[in-house]
């Protein structure tokens, strides 16, 4: 009986880690699992589409390889500070920060990083997607965005130089119609002054 008891254990085991093994597989996002030395464990196909390793080429090796300076050279100590002090700097929050590919390359991503129990050992779970995509619409919205103002702030300034000459053409006109009325009273009071004096010359 301990023996079927054991056996049924065992097989309830490989069922739960087939079954979480097929979940890490098919998560479109990439998903690493290190531990407390910050050695990856887990490195999932997602991963692989991201940083463009192979999971041969990372499991087994620190976490830092996926890193850009100057994250590469503070991720030990902040490890060290955590297990140490269980002072909380990323675990639990979502945050953008960026990491490197196989080539060298740095590319912005969202990460998500939790406490885990794995095989009874505390190891960490980090939830990765590159958001460059992201990044790129980001940067052509506020492009579109800066060049839509600047055209605003060009009509502004030419309605404004606008109304600036339509006031000078209404000064203009103004002193016109002054000049018109003043001319037509010089030419009236002329035509008075000639006409008195024939009056007086006949």
């Amino acid at each position: 009986a301990q023996m079927l008891q054991a056996q049924e254990s065992e097989r309830l085991t490989h069922l739960n880690e087939d079954r979480l093994q097929a979940v890490i597989d098919s998560t479109v996002d990439g998903l690493i699992i290190i531990d407390a030395k910050g050695t990856i464990e887990v490195y999932n196909p997602a991963c692989q589409k991201m940083f463009r390793y192979s999971s041969q080429e990372v499991i087994g090796r620190n976490i830092k390889m996926l890193m850009p300076e100057p994250y590469q050279s503070e991720h030990d100590q902040y490890l060290r500070n955590y297990y140490e002090t269980g002072a909380r700097k990323m675990i639990g929050a979502r945050r953008e920060t960026r990491a490197k590919r196989k080539d060298g390359t740095v590319f912005p991503i969202d990460l998500s990083v939790s406490v885990a129990q794995r095989h009874g050992v505390q190891t960490y779970v980090g939830i990765i997607r590159d958001i460059s995509d992201r990044k790129v619409a980001e940067a052509t919205l506020q492009a579109r965005e800066e060049e839509l103002s600047g055209r605003i702030e060009e009509l502004e300034r030419t309605h404004r130089r606008l109304e600036e000459q339509g006031r000078t053409l209404s000064d203009t006109a103004t002193e016109l119609a002054e000049a018109r009325d003043a001319a037509e009273g010089a030419n009236r009071a002329k035509s008075e002054f000639l006409a008195m004096v024939q009056l007086e010359v006949g």
